[in-house]
């Protein structure tokens, strides 16, 4: 599959914007919460390989709405 961490400009929460994506359908993860030893950076992590490529620039679009 195809995976990427998008980094988000300072001042998003990816907490928050995970929880947005969300309530429009759109599955991400927030990385912040993974970070054990270093100071968090807020980014997402996205999947893209089990979806047909008809459906991602929808989810795209969707992703932008919400932040």
């Amino acid at each position: 599959g195809r995976q990427l961490v998008a980094y988000l400009r300072r001042g998003l929460k990816d907490t928050a914007c995970e929880r947005a994506a969300r309530e429009r359908g759109v599955i991400v993860r927030a990385m912040g919460r993974l970070y054990v030893a270093s100071p968090a950076r807020s980014a997402l992590f996205m999947g893209f390989g089990g979806y047909p490529r008809r459906m991602i620039p929808p989810a795209v679009a969707q992703l932008a709405e919400a932040f």
